[in-house]
């Protein structure tokens, strides 16, 4: 089996998306198992130089990872994001070197190029949707990705959750090729040991108070409006939201009037490892969405695993695949999603709860052993006999 990762990803270079973040880990996990990895993105420059200083402010991406890039062939982002495997066809047709290697990918437009050159092709499915825009495309899509996996040369479909694993295999996808790889952390993002009292004055959080926080995206489908109400509804406790983008924070504070209350503090887009230091620092984690975000059913937040790397509580909905990494009162704390009544009681007994140490502690561990992106890259070589 090859020993070279080609991995290519639909996702420009300037952005600065969970996606990219979780892509750049993997890669970086592959080249740490012994691995030579090259990372292939859409660019709009001609001067890799560049897209490779714009990929290093933003991330931090191994010294032994290779990035290149492929034109994009039009202006418009949502062209190129639906007709840029024209422009990777002929960049891997006249790359050969890259025969050698397992390509790795996550849009079926991708898979399709993959396959019909003949390369040995993984699959990360994120949704259960391929293509959100149009029902027709996504029936398409569908039926190409379940095709392409009729081919040897398609080794493997990881899906981010069982629950997503079990919507393909029902769709058609066979289960034998099928590998369930929940998403991960960076341990070396996160110390062994932390002087909270100093870290929390630092970032100027409440001393003496319960610091309730969230960390991510406050776009309208990501549970902010429960915060709020926790707040007005809890008034011993500080809630703090370390995430952007901050033009929603406006938006909150007049709709909600979030800017009225004495105890919760919007502290707006911050840099990854500030956004690492909240969490660090706090004394209950909260892990909210709605059941708006399109994904809920099948996602595997990224944040989810950071905040069981801290050893702190985490507070979470019990959406299903959260369910398949939290066990409420063992490794964290659920409540039933979207009900503001039963987050509160939660809240309110997590805070009292003499045993929640023990329950962060149990929590840290299942990161360590089971979810960091070394033990994913491991379990899928493994499956690969790699």
């Amino acid at each position: 089996m090859q020993k070279n990762i080609l991995y290519i990803h639909n996702t420009s270079i300037d952005s600065k998306t969970a996606n990219l973040t979780q892509v750049i880990s993997m890669c970086n996990a592959f080249s740490e198992e012994g691995l030579s990895v090259k990372l292939l993105l859409p660019s709009n420059r001609h001067k890799k130089d560049e897209d490779f200083g714009i990929i290093k402010k933003h991330f931090s991406i191994g010294e032994q990872v290779c990035l290149e890039s492929f034109k994009n062939p039009f202006k418009s982002y949502k062209v190129n994001k639906n007709f840029n495997f024209i422009s990777l066809f002929f960049y891997l047709l006249k790359n050969k070197e890259n025969k050698e290697s397992i390509v790795f990918v996550r849009s079926v437009h991708y898979l399709l190029v993959s396959i019909l050159l003949g390369y040995n092709t993984i699959y990360e499915s994120h949704n259960f949707l391929v293509h959100q825009g149009n029902k027709y495309i996504n029936n398409l899509l569908k039926w190409i990705l379940k095709l392409s996996f009729k081919s040897k040369r398609a080794l493997l479909f990881i899906g981010i959750s069982e629950n997503l694993s079990k919507y393909w295999i029902a769709q058609g996808i066979p289960a034998q090729q099928v590998l369930t790889a929940h998403d991960g952390f960076s341990p070396i993002l996160y110390p062994n040991h932390v002087d909270k009292v100093n870290l929390k004055k630092q970032l100027g959080l409440g001393e003496g108070v319960f610091n309730v926080i969230y960390t991510g995206n406050i776009h309208l489908n990501r549970g902010v409006n429960y915060i709020i109400e926790c707040a007005k509804r809890c008034p011993e406790m500080h809630f703090y939201i370390v995430g952007g983008p901050d033009h929603m924070i406006d938006f909150y504070n007049k709709q909600y009037q979030a800017g009225d209350f004495k105890n919760l503090f919007f502290r707006g887009q911050v840099k990854h490892q500030e956004a690492i230091n909240y969490q660090l620092a706090a004394d209950l984690l909260l892990g909210v969405w709605s059941k708006d975000v399109p994904t809920i059913n099948y996602c595997s937040p990224l944040k989810l695993f950071e905040y069981m790397a801290t050893g702190n509580p985490i507070l979470a909905f019990d959406y299903p695949t959260i369910k398949e990494v939290i066990s409420d009162n063992e490794n964290g704390y659920l409540c039933k999603a979207d009900d503001i009544d039963d987050m509160v009681i939660r809240l309110q007994k997590i805070k009292d709860d003499v045993n929640k140490l023990s329950v962060a502690i149990r929590a840290k561990k299942d990161a360590y052993d089971l979810y960091t992106w070394n033990k994913r890259v491991t379990q899928i070589l493994n499956r690969l006999n790699v």
